[in-house]
């Protein structure tokens, strides 16, 4: 595996700690509600990168489901290795 796919392997994981990451911090803060709402924050801010990274359902041949739970999941640290070719 390439330095290039590890930083965004990477950058991968830390998306989905900082998930996690937002909600527990919520609960520690004794305001589990603020941390629901950062979560949710966070995955509006990935629901308006669908309107970038839909193309690769045409361009890479990838499954359009495939790409919007992606694109939820770990927004641009998932599409741009793939425009560029690195990852699947």
């Amino acid at each position: 595996m390439t330095a290039r796919r590890w930083f965004w392997t990477l950058c991968r994981i830390l998306t989905l700690l900082l998930f996690a990451g937002v909600v527990i911090t919520g609960y520690a803060l004794r305001r589990p509600a603020a941390g629901w709402c950062a979560l949710a924050l966070l995955l509006a801010l990935h629901a308006a990168e669908l309107r970038v990274s839909l193309h690769l359902q045409a361009t890479a041949r990838i499954p359009r489901a495939r790409v919007v739970v992606m694109t939820l999941l770990f927004g641009f640290t998932w599409w741009v290795p793939v425009t560029r070719g690195l990852a699947g």
